[in-house]
């Protein structure tokens, strides 16, 4: 009779556990591969260079040979033949004032600014302002400046960035006030290799 009780309730039991919904199944979230693909997202965003192949504008421009307006937001970095950067024109009896403008073509988040010197092994950092500013503008006409430096040492074959609180800004200008004397050819000027301009720092 026990025997007879304990075979019904495994019966009972067996009955009872088949007709149970099953529990969900767990589902794995990656959540590290999730935050490192939005973080690749945001770091993405953050270096896309804002002034390749925009237009720039000069308070003047050395436009012969590999040297031009157009090879400042060229994307080559390093100066070679048939690309080396822009350069103003030099005057060899008084320091002045030189500046350079990007048009980015519309209106954008702009927090950094990266000016490549001139690093050709003779000249290398030759051309960097001793003082300037970095400039933004939402009309081309008036402007807010974000950098300024004075005093500021010739660089070497690094990049120089700037970075500041991010602004709404179509244009980005950089001026120098105090400009370097290069001795070797007697005379004030401004060059630059390559200026990047980006959204983030």
């Amino acid at each position: 009779m026990i025997r007879s009780s304990f075979r019904f309730s495994l019966i009972a039991l067996i009955v009872i556990g088949c007709a149970l919904p099953a529990l969900p199944q767990r589902t794995k979230v990656s959540t590290p591969q999730a935050s490192k693909t939005q973080a690749q997202a945001s770091t993405s965003q953050a270096k896309t260079n804002l002034a390749l192949n925009k237009r720039v504008s000069a308070s003047s421009s050395d436009e012969r040979g590999s040297w031009g307006a157009r090879f400042l937001v060229d994307g080559q970095r390093d100066e070679k033949a048939g690309s080396r950067g822009w350069e103003s024109s030099s005057d060899t009896k008084r320091n002045h004032t030189e500046w350079v403008q990007i048009d980015l073509g519309a209106s954008a988040t702009v927090g950094s600014v990266d000016i490549y010197p001139r690093n050709d092994p003779a000249r290398l950092g030759e051309g960097f302002p001793v003082d300037f500013t970095i400039e933004t503008s939402a009309d081309g006409q008036t402007w807010t400046v974000v950098v300024r430096k004075t005093n500021y040492g010739k660089p070497g074959n690094a990049v120089q960035h700037f970075a500041f609180n991010a602004v709404g800004a179509r244009y980005v200008r950089v001026v120098g006030t105090n400009l370097r004397y290069l001795g070797a050819e007697n005379a004030y000027y401004m060059q630059f290799a390559e200026i990047e301009v980006y959204s983030g720092s």
